[in-house]
């Protein structure tokens, strides 16, 4: 958490983490999809560039990604982090 801390210059991850590591969190997750711009489309995922956290987005995805029109599906393996490749355009 001090690395984090220190790459971003707040303590927001150390505080949240000892808010959270001894008591489960709710987390509203179809929510955040929707505010970063996330949307799943069988096994892709639709990105729209119009969502509250889009700039939230590109900047986790990267510079590759946020290369991509939001019209292009991206394989769900890119939100794993276990692939960066493979867009295909919208049909």
């Amino acid at each position: 958490m001090e690395i984090g801390d220190r790459a971003t210059g707040t303590t927001v991850l150390s505080e949240q983490y000892a808010k959270w590591k001894d008591k489960p969190a709710q987390v509203d997750l179809a929510s955040m999809w929707k505010d970063l711009g996330i949307a799943a489309e069988g096994k892709n995922v639709r990105v729209t560039e119009d969502a509250p956290l889009a700039t939230v987005r590109r900047a986790i995805m990267g510079a590759e990604a946020s290369k991509k029109s939001s019209s292009e599906l991206l394989p769900l393996a890119v939100f794993a982090g276990r692939a960066r490749a493979a867009f295909k355009p919208r049909s």
